[in-house]
């Protein structure tokens, strides 16, 4: 994964609330396909 390494440099606090970020986009991404796949 790109910028990962640079990733290292920022505190935990920080790092686990990008990947809470990342989830929460995978989150909202899943769900908008979800919501398009049902017949309106």
């Amino acid at each position: 994964m790109k910028g990962r390494a640079m990733d290292q440099d920022l505190d935990p606090n920080l790092q686990h609330w990008q990947d809470r970020g990342d989830s929460l986009q995978w989150v909202i991404g899943s769900l908008t396909a979800l919501l398009d796949s049902i017949p309106t």
